[in-house]
């Protein structure tokens, strides 16, 4: 389960360095507040605080995935055997790596046009396609995830649902 620890760990440090995103726009808007009142203003918030947001959410998604925080509906799946809940999640897995893979391509496109463009932000006027760069590699990483969590519940033992239940043998690495 090597390769699921390694994407366990990228995941986790993308989460660390989204959750530090979020507490630098939390600091920035009461800092504006606070400016505000006294009747000025850092017209830079808006703008910074927007990406920030994106990049956040972009370098949180293979962790939720892992944790199993996305949403689901589980109507179905609860009520079925341990081979149903293994199929289920394996189509969720084929279905998550089709839509991220999708996902980053078009991204990869839209980079494209902003560099070929130069296109800049509206305020501060900076390069758009660097801070767009977490598209991909948020849809990436997170298809790498379902990925890794997909060939696990094939090589998982019946009546386990998850990698983290159990302990596949010594020599296979995933």
């Amino acid at each position: 389960m090597k390769l699921l620890k390694f994407f366990q760990t990228i995941s986790g440090i993308c989460h660390l360095l989204g959750a530090i995103i979020l507490v630098f726009e939390f600091l920035a808007i009461v800092a504006n507040v606070v400016v505000r009142a006294a009747g000025n203003s850092m017209v830079w918030v808006e703008e910074v605080t927007g990406y920030a947001t994106v990049w956040a959410i972009y370098l949180g998604l293979a962790y939720t995935l892992h944790e199993g925080k996305h949403v689901k509906v589980e109507l179905i799946t609860e009520k079925l055997p341990p081979l149903g809940k293994k199929v289920f999640q394996i189509i969720g897995a084929v279905a998550n790596i089709i839509f991220s893979v999708i996902i980053a391509w078009k991204a990869i496109e839209l980079i494209q046009v902003a560099w070929q463009t130069q296109r800049l932000t509206p305020l501060l006027s900076w390069p758009v396609y660097p801070l767009m760069l977490v598209l991909p590699l948020g849809m990436i990483l997170f298809a790498l995830v379902a990925l890794s969590e997909g060939v696990a519940a094939v090589m998982l033992p019946e009546g386990k649902w998850k990698a983290e239940e159990t302990e596949l043998d010594e020599g296979f690495e995933l």
